[in-house]
């Protein structure tokens, strides 16, 4: 029996199709496609990115818009899925879901990294139109400048904060001590009490600024 071969609507690659069953698997992504729906196939699809790219366009165009892309927006996020449900192939939205991944997070880790990995390698069959490779790193130096600026804050108000109880907790008890007041024990509890809290904020800021 002599097989007839079909170009996958999906992915392109060639789909085998027995006569007798008028139906077939494709070879290269495994879907099944049935001959007598193969048009009506094909339209969904074009269909369904249409509306995929639709959504990536409306997504980009709210991170876009925003001032500050750190944090979650339920409204970016729903677009993204969505777009990623009607059209998994779809190179823009791979990017577009790096990026935001990023600035729900705070930080650019491996799951970032895997989605442009897989964009890329979709970008051999269909190259991004409305969300880049260099647009999901200009999202990614915008969002870590913002969080640098972050912990440069919180350093600041660290640095600020250990010198008001380092003056409390050393700098009044040590005029107390030296007038006659207050008595070294008193003082060596007091320095006591300041270096663990000072240990304690420091590693606090420490962990907030690895999990940003």
């Amino acid at each position: 029996m002599e097989l007839q071969v079909l170009e996958c609507p999906y992915c392109r690659g060639n789909v085998r199709i027995e006569p007798e069953k008028g139906s077939g698997v494709c070879v290269n992504c495994g879907k099944s496609i049935i001959v007598k729906r193969y048009g009506e196939i094909q339209s969904q699809i074009l269909e369904d990115r249409k509306s995929a790219y639709e959504k990536a366009v409306q997504a980009k165009n709210l991170l876009e818009a925003k001032r500050n892309p750190l944090g979650r927006d339920d409204r970016i996020r729903e677009l993204i899925d969505a777009a990623m449900a009607l059209d998994s192939e779809n190179p823009d939205t791979w990017y577009l879901n790096a990026a935001v991944t990023m600035c729900e997070s705070g930080r650019w880790d491996s799951t970032s990294d895997n989605m442009v990995s897989r964009a890329k390698e979709l970008e051999t069959r269909r190259q991004a139109k409305y969300f880049t490779y260099e647009d999901c790193m200009n999202v990614r130096k915008e969002a870590e400048q913002l969080t640098n600026k972050i912990s440069r804050g919180m350093s600041g108000i660290f640095a600020l904060v250990t010198v008001f109880f380092g003056f409390f907790f050393l700098g009044i008890p040590a005029i107390l001590y030296l007038a006659g007041i207050m008595p070294l024990f008193v003082l060596g509890i007091m320095a006591g009490m300041f270096t663990f809290m000072a240990m304690a904020a420091f590693f606090a800021l420490r962990v907030s600024r690895i999990e940003m």
